[in-house]
């Protein structure tokens, strides 16, 4: 063949319409085989690929694709409907099928001169292949195969016999091919050096002689490509020379190629082998899709893997290949088995049903409107631009276009993927509400923070709109979200409008007296909602009523979006008058946007505070106004005050105004009450007055250090002027202080700080700016040891003034010798109960006890913290316990210390039978049993010693001694709640003296009871059909109708005082029992 004349190189680009970012680097991609992405399928009727008839029943591997389900067709892909095929839903089925990769397989070309019929199971006709349709086999256990959906199907014995005899089924299996000499003769027709495809025995000059190369170089100008698919040899794309292609087969004096999803042929005479190094951009895992491209003119094939875009082919005018993918403005093909790219705009895209986008590749592509039965011209689309198909029509695209859909022609349009759509619509739908163009209007993108065309709407077209937007309405044009200006629109106001916008500043009206009465303003360009429609006006919220602006100057705002529009906040009783003309700001963006005024004098109620500002409800907006421009009005239920500067505190308690303190200028503070020009605030343990001049109302807390310690732990005297600061910022904050000379109660020990409450906040003072005298926990009582009344009476001392406010004492009486009897009282709270201890003499370790709760409940108390879990400051804040440690003082001190602590030591000695040791002695000094001694059936008691003795002489009379008149009398003058008389062996109970069964006393005293018993562990006694009396506890139960117990604190230990040894395990089965009691009592 003679060598073409001329060389035609064709090099041209717009590189603009290319992104660089990714046609200059592409890579090549890999998809590998899982047999989980596949389903299996059986065909419901006879379907036709490629002039092959697969049967009905056939079963085939395919993956699901949107509306179809794709199967493998010899190295390629075909598109079957789902409704044509039945999913076949069994993993057992699965396996009966054997999936055969076709990456693993070489495809051969071939033709048969009968018809075929091939099947995937014996005598299952399956494939029906007619004389010279071209089809493509591989092998299997050197036996040909057709690879169709992944299944393997084979030809059936009775045709093969029908189309070749043995001597031709050998020389197929020797050479690897059968039966393509149909093929090879129309190629020998088309050589023209000699008729007959070159043989293997050319002579040595042929450079493919001998050779095994993989690749080719051409070595002409515009070397053709055929396809024979139709049996004749049809050009389909040019060569170009210098470049090198793989080779897919040899092929006798061609080379085979890939060529889109089919194989094409080059001669060999116009190529020299290649190698692979000469080429970058080979296909190694790209295939082809269900998309045809159709060539108007013949155009260039490029190649960009390297730097810049190269021609490596031409594809001839009216050829037509599929395509792998899209690629923005160009598609991506597989050209001699190569990667290519071509542009959209040269070449006839085919639209699949599939296709969701397109994009325009003309200049004011016209959108129709055929509502009416006829196109009528409603817009236009923008070259380059995608958008959303909503459904294929034909030789049309089916769009939205506002709320009903526009048609645009395919020609001038290719396919899209949509992946450079920003503004595409997910989540707005169309409002009951259309404009009129009244000039032709561009449509705008805004995501880039610019705005971009994509479209127009043509003059006296009619469409809805998504919402408002300021000075734009926003819209839907194929199936993207769009802006117009208003300006070139038309809407008017009806009845259900909610919101108006504002083109110039607008007064507003009161209209309650009858008269127009101008109260405030709106702002030019804010857009404001409307209670009601009301002829020309639009009737607004303003304060607690209504206002009213004309509509002239206002236009439509149809679902804006209006940040600051109000959605929970409600008015309350405070109010403001405006000092000034009142400008109201809208804060939502982060900056001041005034949007509204109110006019001087206008009374106005707030929302809530907000630090220097008012919140308030304006227009149904929410709106700021400085505290400074405003005059606040307070009424008696207004609880909370800010000062606009510093302002003294008074305390009026000597009738005169006296200076105890300042409030800071921003501070807020909590009211007692109003007091008529003043407010009365609580400063420390009285009250204080702040004048109403220079403040402002508020209805909520803006502070964080609100008042939560109200109990006092002393008190403190200003040295100087005393600031008070606030700790709940990241700094310390002003907000009073305290006169020189002045006091306030100390509710907290804080290190080098004190704390104190001052207009129900709490704050610190530093210690060195004041004197203090305040309680400090301190273990003060020594339960383990021999603990006389000595010890007692200074412990006591001690602890009042260790516990200042606290604790307190009183002598409720005094013993046989004088001593006295004390009763401490712990606790602030009015809720009472009662403990005592050592009736009898030798039971002294009761005192050590009860000593020691007061001890432990106190520290408990300054320290908050608990004791066995309860909470001593909460407990002892709303409840006191009463100890009476020592009921029997001579009679302890007698024991402990012997005959001659006692004023008359022979008497005692007689009593006690001549023996000076005392240890088993119970009594008072004068032989008589304290315990014997109360009017609870005192005549009956049992086991009475009719004389003075150690034990059991219950006395004369009930009463008769000093000390159990001093108990009775202090516990009738009390209002204690329970009582508990400790006492000191046998690890028991007794709480019932003659309790009637099935009474309300009995089951409280039994709750408390049980209360106890889990807490120490003691069993509780039952009495017998007739108890003794005259305890104290049977006396309390018997004449307060009240709870009342007497613990016994240890194992029995005979007729002695308890070992000290035993405290420990006395105490941890008793040291919250005051607590527990204390805290039953103020929640009964």
């Amino acid at each position: 063949m003679k060598k073409a004349l001329s060389y035609l190189l064709i090099v041209f680009l717009l590189f603009s319409s290319i992104p660089n970012s990714s046609m200059y680097a592409i890579t090549q991609e890999s998809t590998e085989v899982n047999i989980e992405d596949y389903i299996l399928i059986e065909l419901l009727e006879d379907i036709l690929i490629h002039d092959i008839k697969i049967a009905k029943g056939t079963v085939l591997y395919a993956t699901i694709e949107d509306t179809e389900v794709a199967i493998q067709f010899q190295d390629s892909k075909e598109f079957i409907p789902l409704e044509k095929v039945n999913v076949i839903d069994s993993e057992q089925t699965k396996q009966e099928w054997d999936f055969i990769n076709e990456e693993d397989m070489n495809f051969t070309p071939n033709t048969l001169e009968q018809e075929s019929i091939w099947s995937s199971r014996e005598d299952q006709a399956s494939l029906h292949i007619n004389a010279s349709i071209p089809f493509e086999i591989t092998e299997d256990s050197d036996m040909p195969i057709i690879l169709i959906g992944n299944i393997a199907f084979y030809q059936m014995e009775s045709n093969k016999e029908q189309q070749q005899n043995p001597s031709e089924k050998e020389n197929a299996k020797e050479t690897g091919n059968i039966k393509i000499d149909n093929q090879r003769k129309e190629i020998e027709k088309q050589n023209t050096n000699n008729d007959v495809i070159k043989s293997s025995t050319e002579p040595l000059s042929n450079p493919w002689q001998n050779s095994n190369s993989s690749y080719f170089e051409v070595i002409e100008e515009n070397v053709p490509i055929y396809d024979n698919r139709t049996g004749k040899l049809v050009k389909v794309a040019e060569l170009v020379k210098g470049e090198t292609y793989p080779i897919h087969r040899d092929y006798g004096n061609w080379h085979e190629i890939t060529y889109g999803s089919i194989k094409a042929y080059v001669l060999k005479s116009k190529t020299v082998p290649s190698q692979a190094s000469a080429i970058s951009n080979e296909n190694k895992g790209y295939k082809t899709i269900n998309r045809t491209i159709t060539i108007p003119n013949k155009i260039s094939v490029y190649d960009n893997s390297g730097t810049s875009l190269k021609e490596y082919g031409y594809l001839e005018k009216g050829s037509s290949l599929k395509v792998t993918r899209d690629y923005g403005n160009w598609w991506r093909i597989i050209f001699a088995g190569r990667v290519g790219y071509v542009q959209k705009s040269e070449v006839q895209s085919q639209f699949l049903k599939t296709d969701k986008y397109f994009m325009s590749l003309e200049s004011e592509l016209p959108i129709y409107d055929n509502r009416t039965g006829k196109l009528v011209k409603v817009g236009e689309l923008t070259k380059g631009e995608s958008y959303a198909i909503n459904r294929d029509y034909g030789n049309w695209h089916e769009i939205k276009f506002g709320n009903y859909y526009g048609y645009v022609h395919k020609s001038g349009t290719t396919p899209s993927t949509g992946s450079a759509i920003r503004n595409k619509n997910v989540s707005y739908t169309n409002l009951n509400r259309t404009i009129q163009i009244v000039k032709d209007t561009n449509v705008y993108d805004n995501t880039s923070g610019e705005l971009v065309e994509f479209g127009s709407i043509n003059k006296n077209t009619k469409i809805s709109i998504l919402r408002d937007y300021g000075n734009w309405w926003r819209i839907l044009f194929g199936d993207r979200v769009g802006y117009i200006s208003k300006a070139d629109t038309n809407i008017d106001f009806i009845n259900s409008d909610q919101f108006f916008r504002a083109e110039e500043n607008l007064p507003i009206y009161d209209n309650r007296t009858g008269q127009l009465v101008e109260i405030g303003n709106i702002t030019k360009g804010q857009t404001y909602k409307r209670v009601s429609d009301y002829g020309n006006w639009h009737r607004i919220q303003f304060n607690n009523h209504y206002g009213y602006v004309h509509k002239t100057g206002t236009s439509v705002a149809v679902n804006p979006s209006i940040p600051n529009l109000n959605k929970s906040f409600k008015q309350s009783k405070e109010r403001f008058r405006a000092s000034v003309d009142l400008p109201v700001y809208d804060n939502s963006s982060g900056k001041l946007v005034q949007f509204g005024t109110i006019h001087k004098n206008q009374t106005y109620f707030i929302t809530s505070n907000y630090g220097n500002w008012y919140r308030i409800v304006y227009s149904d907006r929410i709106g700021y106004i400085h505290k400074d421009l405003v005059t606040g009005l307070f009424n008696k239920s207004t609880k909370y005050f800010q000062a606009q500067k510093n302002a003294p505190i008074y305390d009026n308690r000597s009738g005169s105004l006296v200076k105890i303190g300042e409030i800071n200028a921003g501070q807020a503070y909590e009211r007692v009450r109003d007091y008529g020009n003043w407010h009365q605030i609580r400063f420390g343990n009285y009250y204080g007055y702040i004048h109403k001049n220079g403040t402002l109302p508020l209805n909520t807390i803006v502070y964080k250090n609100r008042t939560k310690n109200t109990f006092s732990l002393g008190t403190l005297t200003a040295k100087r002027n005393t600031t008070i600061y606030d700790n709940t910022g990241a700094k310390l904050t002003p907000f009073a202080s305290l006169q020189s000379g002045k006091k306030l109660p100390v509710t907290r020990d804080y290190g080098n700080w004190l704390e104190v409450n001052v207009a129900g906040r709490y704050g610190y003072v530093s210690k060195n700016d004041v004197n203090a005298n305040i309680m400090k926990a301190k273990n003060i009582v020594n339960p383990k040891t021999t603990y006389t009344y000595e010890m007692m009476q200074q412990d006591i001392t001690q602890l009042k003034n260790q516990y200042p406010g606290l604790i307190s004492s009183k002598i409720i009486g005094k013993s046989v010798d004088g001593r006295n009897i004390y009763a401490v009282k712990l606790g602030r709270g009015k809720t009472e109960i009662f403990m005592n201890g050592s009736h009898h003499a030798r039971e002294w370790l009761t005192t050590n006890l009860l000593m020691e709760m007061i001890d432990t409940y106190s520290q408990a108390y300054v320290k908050n913290t608990t004791v066995a879990g309860y909470n001593a400051r909460q407990i002892l804040n709303n409840a006191s316990i009463w100890f009476v440690p020592m009921v029997n003082p001579d009679g302890v001190t007698l024991v402990q210390k012997g005959a001659f602590s006692a004023k008359r030591p022979a008497e005692v000695i007689r009593i006690n039978g001549g023996s000076t040791n005392f240890n088993r002695w119970k009594a008072n000094i004068r032989g008589v049993d304290l315990n014997r001694q109360y009017p609870a059936d005192w005549a009956h008691i049992q086991l009475n010693r009719t004389s003075p003795s150690y034990m059991n002489h219950k006395g004369r009379a009930p009463l008769s001694e000093p000390e159990t008149r001093a108990v009775y009398n202090f516990t009738n003058q009390r209002n204690f709640k329970t009582a508990v008389s400790y006492h000191s062996s046998g690890e028991v109970l007794y709480w019932n003296y003659k309790l009637r069964s099935g009474s309300s006393q009995r089951a409280l005293s039994y709750r408390l009871a049980k209360m106890i018993g889990n807490k120490t562990g003691y069993r509780l006694v039952n009495p017998g059909s007739n108890p003794s009396g005259g305890g104290y506890t049977d006396w309390f139960i018997q004449g307060k109708k009240l709870p009342a117990f007497t613990p016994e604190i240890s194992p029995p230990v005979g007729e002695r005082p308890v070992p000290v040894s035993y405290f420990d395990s006395i105490w941890r089965k008793n040291q919250s029992i005051g607590l527990m009691l204390a805290e039953e009592a103020y929640k009964r």
